[in-house]
């Protein structure tokens, strides 16, 4: 009897950076190749720019989400779990999930995991991976750390994660967003108030890309270092992403898993979802 051809896809945005790449979506591979023996894993990146970048600069080809859908009905796999590595399930981990959703009908079993933040034990788990990675802080510091953001509602996640940060006794951690609020200018009037003179720089980003290297720690005016320095801050910039720290990778594992034997749901335009059968 032919054994059945199992996968595993690592959906992300993806990143033309090669050592964030390698410290965390390469890593990612190795992690669910081990929590998965039998299944193949692939990185599959959401971003046809990225994808152009790698193959044109370094001839490195990732699939995308319609490719590996070919790629794996041509070759005959019956069950296929689909992990979102994404910090939230936002608009485009939701767009993975309707992109599962169409493809029911192709595999014998098919399967979405959620988010790195989809339940409350997730925020705790994170909060226990980054804590140790923290810089130590005497009274007039602070940590910011930079998410991406959005306008999706799934922004209040940010919030969240302050909010049961501080109830840890971490209440000099504060998180700032590029996109959405809480602004880097929120960041500054919560610093004035708590009379703070050194901040610490970190991203809350799953990869230390452009947005890390630009936005939070780049030498340009709008650059949130050079934005805290022009305030008077000392800053001290820390480039490691989350998605460097193996227990963060481990909760996606864990979703997938959960995923894979039916224990996971989203809600996705206001109904239960779960895309097995």
């Amino acid at each position: 009897m032919e054994q059945q051809k199992r996968a595993v896809l690592i959906v992300s945005f993806g990143t033309t950076y090669n050592e964030t790449r390698e410290k965390t979506l390469d890593a990612a591979v190795a992690d669910f190749e081990k929590a998965f023996p039998g299944y193949d894993v692939f990185s599959v990146y959401t971003s046809r720019f990225v994808k152009y970048i790698l193959k044109k600069r370094d001839d490195h080809f990732v699939y995308n989400l319609e490719e590996i859908f070919k790629h794996l009905k041509e070759n005959n796999y019956s069950e296929v779990v689909v992990q979102s590595f994404h910090i939230m399930n936002a608009f485009e981990s939701r767009l993975v999930a309707a992109k599962v959703e169409e493809q029911v009908e192709n595999f014998e079993k098919i399967t979405f995991g959620t988010a790195l933040f989809s339940d409350r034990d997730d925020y705790e788990k994170v909060i226990d991976a980054i804590v140790p990675t923290l810089p130590e802080r005497a009274a007039d510091t602070a940590v910011v750390m930079m998410g991406h953001g959005t306008d999706h509602p799934s922004q209040a996640t940010y919030l969240m994660f302050e909010h049961l940060m501080h109830n840890k006794g971490h209440d000099n951690v504060l998180i700032g967003t590029i996109e959405s609020y809480p602004f880097i200018e929120d960041i500054l009037v919560t610093l004035k108030k708590r009379q703070a003179k050194k901040v610490y720089l970190m991203p809350l980003l799953i990869v230390a890309g452009d947005h890390t290297l630009n936005d939070l720690a780049g030498d340009e005016d709008d650059s949130w270092k050079e934005i805290l320095k022009a305030e008077g801050y000392e800053v001290e910039v820390f480039r490691h992403s989350i998605g460097e720290l193996p227990a963060i990778r481990n909760i996606f594992v864990e979703h997938a898993l959960l995923a894979r034997d039916g224990r996971t749901f989203m809600m996705s335009e206001g109904k239960k979802y779960r895309p097995a059968h």
